[in-house]
């Protein structure tokens, strides 16, 4: 069963205007999405596991959002450390 996580909102002048959910990438609902994407633009490939999406309120757009999870800058593995 497909469990996917409203994570943000995007809101303009109060209205929504784009939701964005969180799924393993083996969801149901993931693997929905990626074959709507897929079966339009054949040739689309995902460099890393789509588990992250936007579905746009007022029309026919769908966005992935998409990082690694290397470290994406020098200082990324850096931890504030408690202070007293």
């Amino acid at each position: 069963m497909s469990n996917p996580i409203c994570m943000r909102a995007y809101i303009d002048n109060k209205k929504v205007t784009n939701r964005v959910y969180f799924a393993g990438s083996e969801d149901a609902e993931v693997v929905k999405i990626k074959k709507q994407v897929t079966d339009v633009f054949t040739s689309e490939t995902f460099p890393y596991e789509v588990q992250t999406w936007g579905v746009d309120t007022d029309g026919n757009v769908l966005t992935f959002h998409q990082c690694s999870c290397e470290p994406d800058y020098k200082d990324s593995s850096k931890h504030l450390e408690p202070t007293e």
